[in-house]
């Protein structure tokens, strides 16, 4: 018991070396994978599974920041998460399996013991059945090519639709998802008997990897479905899934850089490592889907629909220089639009090319040319290894960037943006150590505990480095480290904060081995990754669930809604803590309203912005969509609408760059990139702060 209570003590307080754990990792095209073993009839749980699952409640119950209840409303929030988790798009259950589960969704948590994995298994084996049947379906409609010429529509997004009644209705559902299947294949160029080859191999494929399913990935599901019930972040992670979540703070990784997950028979791109193939491509984003993978610059595309996951990471992975292609169905395009072939280079992924970059832009006011500083910031990285051997040459994002705003500041630049697009997080000592360099002393961010305990951190005794106009650029990916950084400029009044609201993960994770709390040498038990702490601003509110707003805003891809933890069903709530006192003499908040006038007014005739937004509005359209013609005179026609949107958005962009026209976008190179037009706008207002200041006579105030 005193091990115990040691043990937890020490779990809950390791957050002066905090590690902002990413949202999500389930997979990473990265590092090794293992192959499992066909299953032979029904499977159930091993008999340590309920011990861990006792463990795992325990230790929630113990260290979680807001440990639930372990009664009947989250049994029966995991029911419906576990449901969900098996069946996304409700094209297998049949209403009658659903009714029937029903028995279940009080027993799928226990108050006082370890969870009832008897449940979990039963509804397992009943999809398994139920897959297995709708198989033989699809593989029954290959017999003859659909009529492509009749009316109809298909309904692909079913999250919220009824459950099927019959066998007959959920029939129907299954033949509109197979003449969907086979039209996307027929517009990519290949003819009937090829379609024909190439969904057969992918049915097959599904019920032969579905056989693969051991009772270690039915455990898995079940408890991140309860795990997940709880808040977002907080996972199971089996032993074997253990490997694939390694994802070194060193960033020396091998593969593409991505981290995948497997979601309603299709591979979702979750999140890209910075600087990797996969980000440097700027042809990869989160929720992107992965069709297919090809080897080499001419190898054949194989079919990765309905793949377990760790096969396609398989598949993805390869030595070191050496090409994979994806076909990847973009998140912003449209049901009916077609894929897209994506060309990387595999490679080790090291820390510099990670590290911040610098650039100057040049912006003009009253016929004199502002030199505006961007220091763009991928991650807080660290080299932990090398800074605690004493290596004075050790990478880490404050000694880097220190070092560029010093060169800037020699270049003479009269602003600075720091570049936060994108930036998921890292280090938190980083996070806070950079803020020294624009703030100098003074309290950071505020770490609550589920005990009320609150630590604030803060740097003492540090003059700021950089004290003139800065601006820090965000979008709805920055997280973590960034919304902290960005937090912190807002509170003091330092710099202006510009883009789109970012996601909003203001909770700290810890990976706690399971294996420590057993005895002997029993099987091995995994990892928890856990919830057990929230940030809060300085001035008192929490970077949870809303993030960091921007002072001025710029034009979005993400809309309202969609993307972030707001977006989260059991994400942790928005709150507020009592602030901490600081100093808010920064000069932002006297000038935030002009700045915001002028920027408007140069918004009014930008037409770069413009085009943006244009671009926003109609990936925002394709989102909005849930069904899809299954015509083929109708889909080639709204095919081709899209790509002439498309070429019409480009032209417009090359025409205000005195470029001539593309004929199509095959035509435009690949390395082809146009201006960044949401850096042009901020530089842009940081050239304004420049001059407001100069013209006020503005002093900004010092400490020391």
């Amino acid at each position: 018991m005193n091990t115990w209570s040691k043990s937890i003590r020490l779990l809950a307080y390791l957050l002066a070396a905090a590690i902002l754990v990413p949202a999500a990792a389930f997979a990473t095209a990265t590092g090794p994978s293992s192959t499992p073993t066909i299953s032979d009839g029904p499977l159930v749980p091993e008999s340590h599974y309920s011990d861990i699952s006792m463990l795992v409640r325990d230790v929630i119950s113990r260290l979680h920041y807001s440990p639930p209840e372990f009664d009947n409303d989250l049994s029966s929030r995991t029911f419906d998460r576990y449901i969900a988790l098996l069946d996304p798009s409700r094209s297998y259950f049949l209403a009658a399996d659903i009714a029937e589960f029903e028995q279940y969704r009080n027993r799928m948590v226990q108050r006082r013991r370890a969870s009832d994995l008897t449940p979990a298994y039963a509804i397992y084996n009943r999809f398994y059945q139920r897959l297995g049947e709708r198989t033989a379906y699809l593989l029954g409609q290959l017999g003859a090519e659909p009529d492509f010429a009749v009316e109809e529509e298909y309904r692909f997004d079913r999250t919220e639709a009824p459950w099927a009644a019959s066998v007959d209705e959920l029939n129907e559902v299954t033949r509109q998802r197979f003449k969907n299947d086979a039209l996307t294949l027929h517009l990519t160029g290949q003819e009937w008997p090829q379609v024909m080859e190439t969904l057969e191999r992918r049915y097959k494929g599904i019920e032969r990897r579905a056989g693969q399913t051991v009772s270690n990935d039915v455990f898995q599901a079940f408890m991140n479905a309860l795990t997940t019930s709880i808040d977002p972040h907080t996972a199971y992670l089996t032993p074997r899934a253990q490997e694939n979540f390694r994802i070194d703070m060193s960033l020396s990784l091998e593969g593409i850089g991505a981290v995948l997950v497997a979601e309603d028979d299709y591979t979702r791109i979750v999140s890209v490592v910075p600087a990797g193939p996969a980000d440097q491509s700027k042809a990869l984003f989160p929720n992107d889907r992965v069709l297919g993978v090809a080897q080499g610059d001419d190898g054949a595309f194989v079919d990765v629909v309905g793949w377990r996951i760790d096969d396609v990471v398989q598949l993805i992975r390869g030595p070191r220089n050496t090409v994979v292609r994806l076909l990847v169905l973009s998140a912003n395009a449209s049901p009916d639009a077609s894929p897209q072939v994506v060309r990387l280079e595999r490679k080790q992924v090291r820390l510099e090319e990670q590290a911040a970059k610098r650039s100057i832009i040049e912006v003009e006011r009253d016929g004199r040319m502002q030199r505006i500083g961007v220091i763009e910031l991928p991650t807080f990285y660290a080299d932990f290894a090398a800074l605690q051997a004493g290596d004075p040459d050790a990478k880490s994002t404050t000694r880097d960037v220190s070092r560029l705003l010093t060169e800037l500041k020699a270049e003479g630049v009269e602003g600075v943006v720091i570049d936060l697009r994108g930036n998921g997080g890292g280090s938190l000592s980083e996070a806070t150590d950079l803020a020294a360099l624009f703030l100098g002393d003074g309290p950071v961010v505020q770490i609550r505990t589920g005990d009320g305990a609150t630590q604030v951190s803060r740097n003492s005794g540090v003059p700021a480095l950089y004290t003139g106009p800065l601006a820090v650029l965000i979008d709805r990916r920055s997280a973590s480290g960034s919304e902290i950084f960005a937090g912190v400029i807002q509170d003091y009044g330092r710099g202006v904060i510009i883009g789109d609201r970012t996601f909003g993960k203001g909770t700290v994770q810890q990976l706690i081995p399971l294996d420590r709390f057993s005895r002997g040498n029993g099987p091995r038990l995994g990892e928890l990754k856990l919830t057990i702490a929230k940030f809060y601003r300085v001035s008192g509110g929490s970077n949870q669930h809303r993030g960091i707003l921007p002072d001025i805003d710029l034009p979005t891809p993400y809309g309202e809604n969609g993307f972030g933890e707001s977006e989260r069903p059991t994400a942790l709530p928005w709150d507020e803590i009592a602030a901490t006192p600081f100093s808010t003499g920064g000069e932002i908040p006297r000038v935030l309203g002009e700045l915001q006038e002028r920027h408007e007014h140069r918004a009014a005739s930008d037409d770069a912005l413009a085009l943006l937004e244009r671009e926003y509005a109609t990936m925002a359209a394709a989102r909005s969509r849930t069904t899809v013609s299954l015509n083929r005179g109708q889909r080639v026609r709204e095919n081709q609408q899209l790509e002439q949107q498309r070429l019409d958005l480009e032209n417009a962009r090359r025409a205000l760059r005195g470029l001539e026209p593309l004929a199509s976008l095959e035509s435009m190179g690949a390395t082809e990139q146009g201006e960044d037009v949401l850096l042009a706008a901020t530089a842009e207002v940081v050239a304004d702060l420049a001059e407001m200041i100069r013209q006020s006579g503005i002093v900004r105030a010092s400490r020391r």
